[in-house]
């Protein structure tokens, strides 16, 4: 034994009567007994084999209803998840992927300019202790220490609050 026309209309949202159209128009598959296999009758009704041809369901029809519940239930989801977007970006556990591309950027360029920097700083140092190797090597390892601590001391910008990559205060 299946579902009745009021049963199954109350299933899938919709009134009665619409189920009946459908039914005596053949589109629905009815059991020997006049009722319908749910299974069966719920495919054809969300496949739309068991459409007529009265066209598009306005405001106020059967069809409308659940189309209308779940275009609402579709917009609140889409706000439940901005606001949770929104509540991770004033948390801070979502940032700006351009912001820290450029943060990521001015560090790097910072570190290479650096590093860079050693050789012309060292040159007149060690020319000037005669060739010593230990003195050389002292000399170039503690410079090379202070461009570690410079690095070290780094922090990418708006880090701090000041924004300008130094760690220092603007």
């Amino acid at each position: 034994m299946g579902l009745s026309a009021r049963a199954f209309a109350k299933k899938v949202g919709v009134s009665h009567t619409s189920v009946l159209k459908r039914m005596k128009a053949g589109t629905l598959s009815v059991l020997p007994d006049g009722t319908l296999d749910e299974r069966v009758a719920v495919r054809e009704w969300t496949l739309g084999k068991g459409q007529t041809n009265t066209g598009t369901p306005g405001v106020g029809e059967p069809g409308a209803v659940s189309t209308q519940a779940s275009a609402r239930a579709a917009l609140m989801v889409y706000k439940a998840q901005l606001a949770q977007i929104e509540l991770q970006v004033k948390r801070g556990e979502l940032v700006n992927a351009a912001d820290h591309r450029a943060a990521a950027y001015t560090t790097a360029r910072t570190v290479r300019d650096l590093l860079l920097s050693v050789p012309a700083r060292l040159a007149p140092v060690v020319a000037g202790l005669g060739g010593s190797p230990e003195d050389c090597y002292a000399a170039i390892e503690r410079e090379m220490f202070n461009v570690v601590d410079q690095l070290a001391a780094l922090r990418p910008p708006g880090a701090n609050g000041n924004g300008n990559g130094t760690g220092e205060a603007a």
